[in-house]
């Protein structure tokens, strides 16, 4: 039976705070267009921010840590002031009273389901493309139905950077897409 002890020994308890990021980083994507290609992330270990641009201009998203996991609280938009000074914008104290969900929920193990979402992959070092993210990762995907349209989403979530790669499909087609290519701690 010595195989199942070591086995088992190798798997760290994860929990969901490993998934905040504690210091600030610059994530470079390749992505579809109206997906950041840049985001300039800061957390604290329990709340971060997400600073991006889409098609419609600059905006910061805020992710707080809870008891039961993951969820964001705030969604704003940025004046261009703000977006280029990165550094300064702290938007982490910002909450939207009727904007929270639920975007990574713990146990961190497969088979955690949420809302239309499940935990599906759970894994050590996350290989994307020619980087090696250190650290455990976490896969979920959510599906829905509407009007006869199915739609799938991919998330990869990294130990202390967040969501490093999402996929959307929409009858098997991706629609939307962002992967991470480079990370640069600030």
């Amino acid at each position: 039976g010595n195989e199942e002890n070591s086995s088992s020994k190798e798997e760290k308890e994860l929990n969901i705070g490993m998934f905040i990021p504690n210091g600030s980083y610059e994530i470079k994507y390749d992505a579809s267009d109206f997906v950041s290609v840049y985001t300039y992330v800061k957390g604290n270990g329990t709340e971060y921010q997400i600073i991006g641009a889409n098609g419609k201009g600059p905006y910061v998203d805020v992710y707080e840590l809870k008891d039961d996991g993951i969820y964001k609280v705030y969604r704003g938009d940025l004046t261009e002031d703000e977006a280029n000074n990165k550094d300064s914008v702290d938007y982490l104290d910002n909450r939207n009273n009727n904007e929270e969900t639920l975007i990574l929920s713990s146990p961190i193990k497969v088979g955690t389901r949420w809302d239309n979402k499940e935990i599906v992959e759970v894994g050590e070092n996350l290989k994307i493309g020619s980087l090696t993210l250190e650290g455990a990762y976490v896969k979920t995907w959510e599906k829905e139905e509407s009007n006869g349209q199915k739609f799938v989403k991919v998330y990869y979530y990294s130990e202390g950077l967040g969501c490093v790669q999402h996929r959307v499909l929409l009858n098997d087609e991706i629609v939307e897409f962002s992967t991470v290519v480079e990370v640069n701690k600030k």
